[in-house]
C-alpha cells in the first residue's frame, strides 16, 4: 500500500503537497474581492504570526503581473485580521484571467525550514476564468475536401487532416509536411488502478469501462461543409459493452484550429461509476515536453487540488511518479491550456472551452499502468490484491500518450479496503458533454519548459 507520504528512497509522494495544504497553519479568506479586502486566519493554538511575512502576487493569464509584501502581523492564536490589497490600482483587461495569491512565508532563518519558506497560501479569482473563442475574422484560406472509399481528407493552406472511414478515427494531422499524431482521438473511461481502486475491487465491478472504448463500433461518419472556411465531421460510436453512445464532433477551421466536442450518452443499462470521462490520442515520442496553465507542478485530482494555478512545464517523463506499483499518475486539474512540444518548440496545443480540462501525458502507452495480479502471493492484510509489476518497471517508450479529459474519479477512499471516494468525487454513468480546441503551435525554444 502507498498510505505513506514518503517512498522508501525518501522521495515524497505527490500527495505530500495535499497534506501540507490541508495542514497549513494560516488561511486567507475573501471579504470583498472587488475592493481588495481579505482576512488572515491564525490556525495556531499557542503562537502568533509574528514569525511570518505576508506576501501577495497578482498574475494575468498565468504570468506574474505584480507582487508585494504586507510585512508581519501579530495576529493572536485562533484570531482573524483584516488586510487590504491595492487592487484599485489595476486596470483590468477584458477576457483576461487575474489571480491573486496570498502567502505566509518564514521571516527568519528557522531550523530545518530556513528563511522565506512558504508555510501557507490561498488563491482567489479576481476576474472570471477567460473563455477561449475561435476568431471569426474572415480569411482568404479555404478548405478542400477529398473522399475515397477508405479515407476522408481535408486540406488547408498549411495543413491536412485525414479520417479513416472504416473506424472513424482521425489518422493524420499534418502541419508543414509533419504528421503530429500517431493515433487520433478515441474514448477513454479507464485509468491505471490506484491502491484505493484495488481496495475497492474496481477491477471486478468496474472492468466494463476498461473495454468499452476498445470494443466501440462506428455507426456513422457525417461530413457537413458549412462554408469554404469550416467543415464539420461527426463520428458516432456505439459502445456495446455498456450499451451507450459516444459522439466525437470535429469542427475544422481554415486557420488550422479544430473545435472538438465530445458527448457520452448512456442507454438503459444500469452501469457502475466511471473512472474517467475523456479522450486520448498518441503522438510521436519527440513530443516529450509538456507545458500547461492549470494546477501544478505536482499531480492533482478532483479530491487533491492542493497546488497553485499557474504555468508549469517539464518533460512527459517527469510527470510520471513511480509508485511502488504502477498506477494512475501525472494528472493535472483546472487546465486552461496545455501544449505538447518537441525540442524545436513545435507541437499541439489544447485549449479548454467552457469546462476546464484534466490532462496528463506520458512517454509510454496507457496499458503500462494497468494492474496485473500476482496470483501466487497474498498481501499482508489480505484486503487488497498483490501486483506482479513494480513502478520501476515502467520506462519511457517510443510514443507519447496524451489524455484530454472532462473529469476523473477522485483517488482517495474513506479507507483503502472497499471504500470509494465521497460521492462528490465520483463519476456516475450519466450524460456528459465537453469541448476544447486543438491547434498547431510553435513557441520559442526557451519557452518550452
Amino acid at each position: 500500500m502507498n498510505d505513506g507520504l514518503v517512498a522508501p528512497n525518501r522521495i515524497p509522494h505527490p500527495h505530500m503537497s495535499e497534506v501540507k495544504k490541508v495542514y497549513q497553519p494560516v488561511r486567507f479568506h475573501s471579504k470583498d474581492i472587488a475592493t481588495g479586502h481579505f482576512e488572515i486566519e491564525n490556525r495556531y493554538d499557542f503562537i502568533s504570526l509574528e514569525h511570518l511575512d505576508i506576501h501577495y502576487q497578482i498574475s494575468v493569464d498565468g504570468n506574474v503581473f505584480a507582487t508585494g509584501s504586507l510585512g508581519s502581523m501579530a495576529i493572536s492564536p485562533a484570531e482573524r485580521y483584516s488586510i487590504h490589497i491595492p487592487l484599485d490600482e489595476i486596470e483590468f483587461q477584458h477576457n483576461k484571467e487575474y489571480l491573486l495569491t496570498l502567502s505566509a512565508v518564514t521571516k527568519n532563518d528557522i531550523p530545518l525550514i530556513g528563511i522565506g519558506y512558504e508555510l501557507a497560501w490561498d488563491q482567489f479569482n479576481l476576474t472570471p476564468t477567460s473563455v477561449f473563442k475561435h476568431s471569426d475574422t474572415l480569411t482568404s484560406s479555404v478548405l478542400d475536401v477529398q473522399e475515397d472509399k477508405n479515407n476522408l481528407h481535408i486540406n488547408g493552406d498549411f495543413f491536412s487532416i485525414s479520417f479513416n472511414r472504416s473506424n472513424g478515427r482521425l489518422d493524420q494531422f499534418v502541419v508543414d509536411n509533419k504528421n503530429l499524431i500517431t493515433t487520433g482521438f478515441e474514448p477513454n473511461f479507464w485509468r491505471g488502478l490506484t491502491d484505493n481502486d484495488l481496495g475497492a475491487k474496481v477491477f471486478e465491478w468496474g472492468a466494463v469501462w476498461k473495454y468499452a472504448a476498445q470494443e466501440r463500433v462506428l455507426s456513422s461518419l457525417e461530413v457537413d461543409k458549412l462554408s469554404a472556411h469550416k467543415i464539420v465531421i461527426t463520428t458516432r460510436f456505439e459502445l456495446p459493452t455498456v450499451q451507450s453512445q459516444y459522439i466525437l464532433t470535429y469542427s475544422i477551421h481554415a486557420n488550422g484550429e479544430i473545435h472538438i466536442c465530445i458527448d457520452f450518452i448512456p442507454g438503459e443499462k444500469e452501469l457502475p461509476i466511471m473512472m474517467r470521462m475523456g479522450t486520448k490520442l498518441t503522438l510521436p515520442a519527440e513530443y516529450q515536453y509538456i507545458k500547461w496553465f492549470g494546477r501544478g507542478p505536482v499531480e492533482t485530482y478532483s479530491d487533491r487540488k492542493g497546488a497553485k494555478v499557474g504555468i508549469y512545464g517539464g518533460t512527459t517523463w517527469e510527470q510520471f511518479h513511480a509508485y511502488p506499483r504502477p498506477q494512475e499518475s501525472g494528472n493535472k486539474t483546472d487546465v486552461r491550456w496545455v501544449r505538447l512540444l518537441n525540442r524545436d518548440g513545435f507541437g499541439l496545443e489544447a485549449i479548454a472551452e467552457h469546462d476546464l480540462l484534466n490532462t496528463s501525458a506520458w512517454p509510454f502507452t496507457a496499458d503500462e499502468l494497468d494492474f496485473v495480479a500476482d496470483t501466487d502471493s497474498d498481501s499482508a492484510s489480505g484486503l487488497t490484491p498483490m501486483s506482479c509489476k513494480h513502478g520501476i518497471d515502467v520506462q519511457p517508450g517510443n510514443i507519447t500518450t496524451w489524455n484530454l479529459d472532462l473529469a476523473q474519479m477522485g483517488t482517495g477512499g474513506q479507507n483503502s479496503w472497499r471504500s470509494l471516494p465521497p460521492e462528490i468525487y465520483q463519476l456516475p454513468a450519466q450524460r456528459y458533454h465537453y469541448g476544447f480546441y486543438v491547434r498547431p503551435v510553435r513557441t520559442n525554444q526557451q519557452e518550452i519548459i
